[in-house]
């Protein structure tokens, strides 16, 4: 699951938005502050908290979320995230007992040195805790930059490294294989800039999305990254104690040569964007992943061995073709099983060629052999219709960005997003059309029901009471979660 940072929000602007439907889903008052619950800290050497990143719910109904302490150095452009995490109580108010005051910045970790960038997170049924991310993301990246290792660390449930797990808590992993450049030679100008690199040529990995499944291993999806231009999707998956299940080898299309890590191939032609955004552990060992392949939603799914499984679509992956006129981007970030089996799928589609200000969003409902389920939006794909936004621009601004999507128990579905460059949520009908009984015609702004704006929502939760928990940052520089009352 991609996150989105702040500083994409710094082109909200004052917007006349047109009278809407009023629904009857509202912010919950009892939760943190008046339906917002926050950790912020003071910025230390030039330090400030990202949005939050991620969300998962405890058995006693606490609440975990994950984010980065960004930090701004001196030369222009250069930032790195430090992992950090933070636990609130049921009504929404830091947890004491977890780490220093309810969060343990990246910072705190004394003696350990860079602690890598969280990207999503899960919790165990025993409330243990896994983060993912890429080792060290930056803003300047050099030429011949292949990437850094993912991070994959484990807490206690007081916010502690699991020293038990890896190395003290944390394990980084790159894909051990040499390149073969499109000249038809190893790429000379591969960096070996890794923690486990060794000897051998490595090819980075960032971890976007983690999964648990029902034996207790762990799932990560994400893009590989070979010499800052070459990227594919990749899956991988872990035993509990961290070192990687060699089962999981692949097949014939998927196969990468590091037993435990696949990746997802739907052609040899070389150039254009690949990526896991989500991941998801199914019945029988079967695996789920959604992202991009050159510029295209991709669905895939996995048998237990890493192989594509062929009674899924076109041979294991699909690449729908969406109801436009130019799919010049389109994107999957998001999926979601509903109480059916059906697969639910989010992305968006853009042109910023022709709108730099449009990002509509896609959803999609595809039954269990992965053929579109006719029976939602229009032969299983929506497009929700969005207001104009803002006045000001060239163009007009329709923008939903989904970045995280759950189904209720009632069949309808609620994503989280950056709406018109704010904090933002959408609901849906089961039948795909947009819920007029969730506040504004079926879309929340954090500036329009909270007073605050220029933030994102990055993740959310339906938790054990039905309640909808969503998490980002409501303006900026803080961990927020805002709790609504469906």
């Amino acid at each position: 699951m991609r996150k989105i940072a702040s500083a994409f929000a710094v082109l909200a602007v004052i917007a006349v938005l047109p009278t809407m439907a009023r629904g009857a889903a509202v912010v919950d008052q009892s939760f943190g502050d008046y339906g917002v619950a926050r950790i912020q800290t003071v910025p230390i050497r030039q330090s400030r908290f990202e949005p939050a990143t991620a969300v998962a719910e405890q058995r006693d109904g606490k609440l975990i979320v994950l984010g980065n302490q960004d930090y701004i150095y001196s030369e222009p452009n250069y930032r790195i995230g430090l992992m950090s995490i933070g636990r609130f109580t049921p009504n929404g108010k830091p947890d004491t007992t977890f780490g220093r005051g309810g969060i343990n910045p990246g910072s705190s970790y004394k003696g350990r040195g860079y602690v890598g960038y969280g990207d999503d997170l899960a919790v165990t049924r025993r409330d243990r805790i896994f983060a993912a991310g890429p080792f060290m993301p930056t803003y300047k990246i050099p030429d011949n930059w292949t990437g850094d290792c993912m991070v994959l660390s484990r807490y206690r449930p007081d916010g502690s490294f699991d020293i038990g797990f890896g190395d003290s808590g944390q394990i980084s992993q790159c894909l051990h294989k040499p390149w073969i450049s499109p000249e038809g030679g190893p790429s000379a100008s591969i960096s070996t800039r890794t923690w486990n690199a060794g000897k051998r040529p490595t090819v980075g990995l960032d971890a976007r999305s983690i999964d648990l499944t029902g034996e207790g291993k762990i799932l990560i999806g994400g893009q590989t990254l070979r010499n800052n231009s070459e990227t594919a999707a990749f899956v991988a998956r872990f035993n509990q104690n961290g070192k990687l299940d060699r089962g999981f080898k692949g097949g014939r299309s998927t196969r990468t040569g590091d037993n435990g890590i696949v990746e997802i191939r739907r052609s040899r032609e070389v150039g254009g964007r690949k990526e896991t955004n989500e991941v998801l552990a199914l019945r029988h060992r079967k695996v789920l992943a959604v992202g991009e392949l050159r510029g295209s939603m991709m669905i895939a799914r996995l048998r237990g061995n890493g192989s594509l499984d062929s009674s899924f679509g076109a041979g294991g992956v699909i690449k729908p073709e969406l109801p436009v006129e130019d799919e010049c981007c389109a994107t999957a970030e998001t999926a979601a099983i509903d109480n059916r089996g059906r697969i639910l799928v989010a992305g968006y589609f853009a042109n910023f060629e022709k709108n730099p200000y449009g990002v509509q969003p896609v959803i999609l409902r595809l039954l269990r052999n992965g053929s579109l389920d006719r029976s939602f939006g229009t032969d299983g794909i929506s497009m929700p219709a969005l207001p104009d936004f803002a006045t000001g621009y060239p163009s007009p601004v329709r923008t939903f960005w989904p970045t995280a999507m759950v189904v209720q128990k009632d069949g309808r579905i609620v994503l989280s997003g950056n709406y018109n460059y704010d904090f933002g949520v959408m609901r849906l009908t089961g039948s795909g059309k947009l819920d007029k009984s969730f506040f504004e015609d079926g879309m929340f702004d954090a500036r329009s029901e909270i007073g605050e704006g220029g933030g994102t929502a990055n993740d959310l939760l339906i938790d054990r009471r039905g309640r909808i928990v969503v998490a980002g940052a409501v303006s900026q520089d803080s961990f927020d979660l805002v709790r609504i009352l469906p």
